[in-house]
């Protein structure tokens, strides 16, 4: 009977798993597509850095 319930254990942890994660994937929120936060960030790596003009520089 004891050996019935240590391999009942393991299983029961691992069925356990399979409903938080079948449950996590279903109520996981949409979020933005990284693709367009990644052509974002290329575009603005791609814009030139406004430089100031040297006589306006703070002495």
């Amino acid at each position: 009977m004891s050996a019935l319930i240590w391999w009942l254990i393991p299983i029961a942890v691992t069925a356990l798993v399979f409903v938080v994660v079948a449950l996590r994937s279903k109520v996981a929120d949409p979020r933005v597509d990284p693709m367009a936060d990644r052509a974002r960030m290329r575009e603005a790596m791609e814009r030139p850095i406004p430089r100031q003009p040297r006589d306006s520089a703070p002495r």
